[in-house]
């Protein structure tokens, strides 16, 4: 994983909409080319969910498969 996502990953450096859709899309190009387990793939969801929740994005990010 890129290091400018890892450090994104840390939610208390999101500060606002666009940049939650901006790491969901980023997060959905990576993982597109990875093997990831059922483990870390909740992992990651728990972390969209936490942002899609503060941000209002459920419905947008349930829509475009990041939950």
């Amino acid at each position: 994983m890129t290091k400018k996502l890892i450090d994104a990953l840390n939610i208390k450096s999101i500060k606002n909409k666009g940049e939650a859709r901006d790491l969901a899309i980023a997060w959905q190009y990576w993982a597109s080319e990875q093997s990831l387990s059922y483990g870390e793939l909740a992992y990651y969801q728990d972390i969209f969910y936490t942002l899609a929740k503060k941000y209002n994005l459920i419905r947008e990010f349930k829509e475009n498969g990041i939950l």
